[in-house]
């Protein structure tokens, strides 16, 4: 069996898009012995690029009713590597009309240029209309950035009624006359046991 060696590599750089991001070609030789002659290995593309993402979205208030102002707010950040180009975000509000989701809020942001790691909050103030309803985020939404994925740019949340709150609170009522029956049924049990022990 032939044992083959790395030998050498070669890096070349080049702009492919004219937009700031950039791949990098490696060319890879190999030899049958660590001095031999040596034999291209194959080609190697790298694509160094910008990743934006939306980590979350939260709401000043998890379960608004209609009439309420929430704040709602999200982060687009750069995963990737650095960007040198300013594209848009945008926060839509989707409200519920039978089994159909109907746009009512489209807000768009400017998103500067961002370092690895570096982020950006977006923010943005809302009457609510109707509950339940749906927040969709969505980063690089121009398609200005050539990313490393271009599938991971949006982030949802679905917002429901206060519903949960009040069904704890009458959760808790039935949880309390419950224990109170069972503490009278015990009582009565115990009563009448001393009765039929003293007549």
């Amino acid at each position: 069996v032939k044992k083959y060696y790395p030998a050498s590599f070669s890096q070349a750089i080049s702009d492919v898009n004219n937009n700031g991001n950039f791949d990098i070609a490696v060319s890879i030789f190999y030899s049958e012995a660590k001095n031999g002659t040596q034999y291209p290995g194959g080609l190697l593309l790298l694509s160094p690029h910008p990743q934006y993402v939306v980590p979350g979205i939260s709401l000043s208030d998890a379960h608004p009713s209609a009439g309420d102002t929430v704040t709602i707010s999200a982060n687009v950040e750069n995963q990737g590597f650095p960007s040198n180009i300013t594209t848009k975000a945008l926060i839509q509000i989707y409200t519920k009309n039978g089994d159909d989701w109907n746009l009512t809020e489209n807000r768009s942001f400017d998103v500067p240029a961002l370092s690895r790691n570096q982020d950006f909050q977006l923010s943005l103030d809302w009457t609510v209309e109707s509950v339940p309803f749906k927040v969709v985020v969505t980063a690089d939404s121009s398609h200005q950035i050539n990313e490393a994925n271009e599938t991971d740019n949006i982030a949802e949340k679905v917002v429901n009624e206060k519903e949960s709150m009040a069904f704890s609170n009458n959760q808790t009522l039935l949880i309390s006359a419950g224990a109170l029956i069972i503490i009278l049924a015990v009582l009565i049990a115990y009563w009448k046991k001393k009765e039929r022990e003293n007549p």
